[in-house]
């Protein structure tokens, strides 16, 4: 393979699985969250943590100025969060207490990437109680195989994100779609990005989750696109490539496509290895054209 763009260590890659359009102090800020998020659940029902954070990103959608309040730079950050100590502390749990305080005393470039952190740590949550129950892989692969269904049918997309649809219309699409064939926590997941949209696209939404999945495993994802299906020990060598350019584990997620005549492209996070055969022809076909 040949690289397009160099992967490296500390490239956007790593920030796999946290929402893609946080950037500078606000994704300085979400990282620290998910940093002490695992301690505040400690004793804690992951699952049910998950539910008042996402109803928290839910009041902060429809709350504007409460939203400017909680993340105004220019007022004390303990004020901040005793406001949400009066606001939530009988209503919360203390673990979903404790981390909404932990971001409003935080710096956000704006209020709304402070909705977006609240709903990043439900997601969190989710994923860990998903763990505690053994059920996180089965979670990523999930997430991931439906991801690809999606890319594959565009007015599936269309149906699942037409906001002049009504909500329950669409989480109807959606039970009739998965039903109880997914772990709850996918099924969870899915659905608040479908009513619960952000700045991404859906497809980008559900990779990230994939991503956020494998990361509580230490793991990077890496999409592959083969042109042919990919042996074991074909594997195993790009998984001991990618883990000597990322130092990390990294999860294959690999799908064939025959359009790419040849070779296979990797993309991990923003990083895209393009090795395949169609590019190359591509290229030297631009090439060929641009001599005289």
């Amino acid at each position: 393979m040949s690289p397009v763009d160099t992967p490296s260590a500390d490239s956007g890659a790593l920030a796999a699985g946290l929402p893609s359009h946080l950037t500078g102090v606000s994704l300085q800020s979400l990282r620290a969250a998910i940093g002490r998020l695992d301690g505040q659940l400690a004793d804690a029902d992951a699952r049910a943590v998950s539910d008042e954070l996402f109803a928290v990103a839910d009041m902060l959608d429809r709350e504007p100025v409460l939203r400017r309040t909680l993340s105004d730079p220019s007022t004390d950050p303990a004020a901040r969060a005793g406001l949400v100590a009066r606001l939530l502390g009988s209503q919360l749990q203390p673990a979903s207490v404790a981390a909404v305080s932990g971001l409003v005393e935080a710096r956000w470039a704006n209020p709304h990437d402070l909705a977006d952190a609240v709903e990043a740590l439900g997601r969190q949550s989710l994923l860990a109680a998903a763990e505690r129950d053994d059920a996180l892989d089965d979670t990523e692969d999930e997430l991931f195989r439906f991801g690809r269904i999606l890319e594959s049918e565009p007015r599936l997309i269309s149906a699942l994100t037409d906001r002049s649809v009504p909500a329950a219309n669409r989480v109807g699409l959606l039970d009739r779609l998965v039903g109880d064939r997914v772990r709850p926590a996918t099924r969870i997941l899915i659905e608040r990005a479908i009513v619960s949209p952000r700045t991404r696209s859906l497809v980008g939404t559900i990779e990230e989750l994939s991503a956020a999945a494998a990361l509580r495993h230490g793991r990077v994802v890496a999409r592959v696109r083969s042109s042919v299906a990919l042996s074991d020990g074909q594997q195993e060598r790009l998984q001991a490539s990618l883990r000597s350019i990322y130092r990390r584990e990294v999860a294959l997620q690999i799908e064939v496509d025959p359009t790419l005549l040849g070779g296979m492209v990797v993309s991990v996070g923003d990083d895209v290895i393009d090795g395949s055969a169609a590019t190359a022809l591509e290229a030297a076909r631009r090439g060929f054209g641009g001599r005289r």
